[in-house]
């Protein structure tokens, strides 16, 4: 079987291993990196080196940072990588389509969605 990993972006420094039974050091996957441990399938593997401090992007999005120098190769997980601040709720703008009468806007279930339910209670002003 071959050595399969999945870099969803251009701009990703990391890759996940795929390979059912995780790949060995040693390894070598898109062409140029050597894996320098085993990494378990499901995991994370530097495409480059990252120094202390360092964005860890996958899916072209930062999703950690370094929290040491992590060698091109090596299997990144919670022991060396910090997670990004979570926006503040307040800070997440919420956008709805406009309402063409200029009301409180709806927004339309998919096709095939119209008999959806909700298990829950309804208040008084009509929202869940």
């Amino acid at each position: 079987m071959s050595n399969i990993v999945i870099k969803t972006s251009p701009n990703d420094n990391v890759a996940i291993v795929a390979t059912p039974s995780g790949l060995k050091r040693g390894s070598i996957v898109l062409g140029s990196t050597v894996l320098v441990e085993n990494i378990p399938m499901g995991h994370k593997v530097a495409l480059q080196t990252l120094e202390m401090g360092d964005e860890v992007r996958r899916y072209g999005q930062v999703i950690g940072y370094a929290t040491r120098t992590i060698e091109k190769g090596s299997w990144i997980n919670e022991g060396n990588i910090s997670l990004p601040e979570p926006p503040k709720l307040e800070d997440i703008k919420y956008v709805t389509p406009p309402d063409p009468n200029g009301g409180v806007s709806s927004l339309s279930l998919p096709v095939g969605l119209e008999e959806a339910f909700f298990m829950g209670y309804r208040n008084a002003d009509g929202s869940v």
